[in-house]
C-alpha cells in the first residue's frame, strides 16, 4: 500500500469517526455539537454524502429549514440511492416548515416519478405529516 493510499484510508477513517460522533450527539439531542462534527468531516472530505445527509437531519431537528433544505438537496442531487429517500423526506419536511406545502408535496411526487422514493406507504405518511401543519 502506497503512502497516498494510507493517507486516503486515514482520512476516510477520520471522516467516519466524526460522522459517528455526530450521530451520537444528534441522538442525545445535541444538534449544534453534531453539526460541528459533520462540518469537520466535510472539511476533510467535502464530497462525503453521508456527512451531508446527517447535517441536513440535525438542521431539521433545530428547525433550521433553510439549511435542512440546502443540504438535503445536495444529497438528492448526488443520486445516492441509499440516502435519497431520507433526503426527500428531510427536504419535504423543511419545505413544509417554511409553509411551502405545495412544494413539499410536489417534491415527494418527483421522488415517486424518479423512483427514488419507491414506497407509497412512506409517501402517504409524509403527506399526512405535512398536511397536519396546515391546522
Amino acid at each position: 500500500m502506497g503512502t497516498f493510499s494510507i493517507l486516503l484510508y486515514g482520512q476516510s477513517a477520520n471522516v467516519q469517526k466524526l460522522i459517528q460522533e455526530g450521530v451520537e450527539l444528534h441522538d442525545a439531542g445535541e444538534y449544534k455539537s453534531a453539526i460541528g462534527k459533520y462540518r469537520k468531516a466535510l472539511e476533510i472530505d467535502p464530497k462525503d454524502i453521508h456527512a451531508t445527509y446527517e447535517l441536513s437531519l440535525s438542521y431539521l431537528a433545530l428547525n433550521d429549514y433553510q439549511n435542512a433544505s440546502k443540504f438535503s438537496t445536495v444529497v438528492i442531487n448526488s443520486k445516492n440511492k441509499e440516502l435519497s429517500t431520507g433526503a426527500y423526506a428531510v427536504k419535504s419536511e423543511a419545505l413544509a416548515g417554511m409553509n411551502r406545502l405545495e412544494d413539499a408535496i410536489n417534491l415527494l411526487e418527483e421522488g415517486l416519478i424518479k423512483k427514488t422514493v419507491m414506497n407509497i406507504y412512506f409517501i402517504s405518511i409524509w403527506l399526512l405529516t405535512i398536511t397536519k401543519r396546515r391546522y
